[in-house]
């Protein structure tokens, strides 16, 4: 049915931060975008890093020594002048490479995202001093965000082996692993990062995840929750939680709708989330809440079809025609043979503006790419019905009934079809077949009991309005008119 997040949280590797990432009617037929994915989509996304500046540095220092750069690149570092002090450490390392320097400046770029030249001094740092697991974990996140995990798991099991109560490690595994579908092993790592920290929300955000890829939702909830309770502005926390309402089966879509709007008060830009947002709350029948979500969501993606097609199954839901078809037709200016917005645009003409040639139109065009949709084809059936072709009538509501053979509606248009073309065994027959599959079906029984009476079965249609009275229809007076007349 329809349709993504990393989380980010801040960490720290002997006593300096470090970021460490972790990690949208139920049928195309109604109008509606189809769900996705739902086993393992997710909203979660990175959390953007606040800018850095990039600057000159701010005075040309004289020559020193190593010792000299090393102890000024070692003050602007804990001025967090990152700048200053990567100029410092890199003249340090041209007279004198040191360990410290060495992983000061793979740490700083790191930060500044600049990954590939981050790994080329912490490669000189491991080598230098295999022993400080900080420098090893640092090596294995500037691996990750090369795209280069397989080679990323040595340095972090390494960093783990020297340093066992260490938390930063083990979350950057557990969250590599989670990345490989190795949920197992990432669960195993993550648990002991816990074991190591237990009041770090990063850490929870991941095993919340990878519970609920393990399809172990109840328990997902309960850790997503725990984020929350450690941070309150957690975004990804929210977005986690809404992902296993969203996604699980069944699905909760209030639930759902809660979490999202709660994570997007944090993390505004989240596309997906305010996307599914809007989903569950046209789910829940939230339709003018519904648009204002997915108004977010198209604004941060204009060409989201899924989205437009929402957009114009909420005014739809409310009457409003115009907006209705706007929404649908935007959804085909970025996909043209998008069959659920040309449907969507059908549905309009036939629940709201009550044009059914028009709608007609547009119900075949779905069928030429969706023979069999059930849905579509009782309404072009319907449409047909009104315009008094009922044998094209007769052709799709079959095709409609062979696709859908527990719904009573099709068959019932389908004896009405019959019906009017004097077809009266081929109508019992279907009229019976829908009161059988819902004995309270007012119009059904009301059908076949003007079948019984062009038929002369006088018999069959007192049955049929005993059946009228039962349910106090408003089509007893009716059929009491017509077997009068017989």
């Amino acid at each position: 049915m329809r349709s993504r997040s990393l989380t980010i949280s801040v960490l720290l590797i002997a006593g300096l931060p470090v970021l460490s990432f972790g990690q949208s009617e139920a049928s195309g037929g109604g109008g509606r975008a189809e769900r996705s994915g739902a086993s393992v989509s997710t909203t979660f996304k990175p959390r953007a890093k606040a800018p850095v500046k990039r600057t000159a540095p701010k005075r040309i220092v004289p020559k020193k020594t190593a010792a000299e750069y090393e102890a000024e690149g070692d003050k602007y570092f804990d001025a967090k002048d990152y700048d200053s002090a990567l100029v410092a450490y890199e003249n340090a390392i041209r007279l004198k490479p040191s360990f410290q320097a060495l992983y000061r400046v793979g740490w700083i770029y790191n930060d500044f995202e600049e990954y590939a030249k981050a790994l080329l001094s912490l490669d000189r740092a491991t080598a230098m001093d295999t022993t400080e697991a900080a420098a090893f974990t640092e090596k294995g996140y500037a691996l990750r965000r090369l795209k280069r995990s397989d080679e990323a798991i040595a340095p972090l099991k390494q960093s783990i082996s020297l340093d066992p109560s260490g938390y930063i490690a083990p979350l950057e595994l557990g969250s590599l692993f989670e990345e490989q579908k190795r949920y197992a092993e990432a669960e195993q790592y993550l648990n002991r990062s816990i074991t190591n920290k237990s009041d770090n929300a990063g850490t929870y955000e991941e095993l919340g995840l990878v519970q609920r890829r393990l399809g172990r939702n109840t328990e997902a909830i309960a850790t997503f929750n725990r984020a929350i309770s450690i941070d309150p502005e957690d975004s990804g926390a929210y977005m986690g939680l809404g992902d296993v309402y969203f996604y699980g089966t069944p699905a909760d879509y209030q639930k759902a709708a809660d979490a999202y709007v709660k994570g997007l008060e944090y993390d505004p830009d989240n596309q997906v989330a305010a996307y599914n947002a809007g989903y569950a709350l046209n789910d829940i029948g939230k339709y003018n809440d519904a648009i204002t979500y997915l108004a977010k969501a198209t604004k941060l993606k204009a060409d989201d079809v899924d989205a437009w097609i929402e957009t114009g199954y909420s005014y739809r839901k409310l009457g409003n025609s115009a907006e209705s078809i706007a929404a649908y037709q935007r959804a085909l200016q970025f996909k043209a043979n998008a069959a659920v917005a040309i449907a969507g645009i059908g549905h309009v003409y036939f629940e709201i503006d009550k044009k059914y040639p028009t709608a007609a139109d547009y119900f075949k065009r779905v069928i030429a790419f969706q023979p069999d949709n059930a849905f579509v084809l009782y309404r072009l059936g319907y449409c047909y019905n009104d315009m008094s072709q009922y044998p094209q009538a007769v052709d799709v509501l079959t095709r409609a009934e062979r696709s859908k053979p527990d719904w009573p509606n099709v068959k019932i248009e389908l004896g009405y079809a019959y019906m009017q073309q004097q077809q009266y065994t081929e109508a019992a027959l279907a009229l019976k077949r829908a009161v059988s599959l819902n004995a309270d079906d007012q119009l059904g029984h009301y059908y076949l009991g003007q079948v019984y009476v062009s038929t002369g079965n006088k018999t069959g249609a007192n049955s049929e309005l005993r059946e009228l009275q039962r349910l106090n229809s408003q089509y007893t007076d009716k059929l009491t008119d017509l077997i009068r007349k017989m």
